[in-house]
């Protein structure tokens, strides 16, 4: 994970959806209630949500990334329209989100040049079909293994 002088480490930009969970927000039943979100911006000890959730400082949060799986942590910030959370996790996990996020942001890039082999490959009309091979049957594939 790049990281800035004085051990800073920096936002990787993004816009995943998800969802989250605020612990003082609670349907009838008393379940905590899941509201739709959008990761903003995330390093490996904070994350910030873009959601209707109305959030207050110090609530724990429970938030679903697909791509990070499930994050526990707690409000330090909020905002218009979201908040921010510091993540509670154990060191290898930050660890494995330091890696995902170095990777995401590696990749992310629009700039990025194709790394393709080989050149690709676009057909002139989308309704072309490739032609196949017709099956025969050969004696290898008649044969039965004993």
């Amino acid at each position: 994970m790049p990281v800035l002088p004085g051990g800073a480490e920096t936002l990787v930009i993004m816009s995943l959806a998800g969802t989250c969970q605020l612990s003082a927000l609670r349907d009838e039943a008393g379940r905590r209630r899941e509201f739709p979100c959008r990761a903003i911006n995330m390093s490996s000890r904070a994350l910030m949500l873009a959601t209707p959730a109305r959030a207050t400082m110090g609530d724990g949060v429970t938030a679903y990334i697909p791509s990070f799986g499930k994050l526990f942590g707690r409000v330090s910030r909020v905002m218009a329209g979201g908040f921010v959370m510091n993540l509670m996790l154990p060191a290898p996990q930050r660890r494995r989100i330091a890696i995902r996020l170095a990777w995401l942001q590696e990749h992310q890039a629009h700039d990025t040049r194709d790394l393709r082999r080989h050149a690709r490959i676009v057909r002139g009309s989308p309704s072309a079909r490739s032609p196949m091979p017709t099956a025969r049957a050969s004696p290898a594939s008649s044969s039965t293994c004993r």
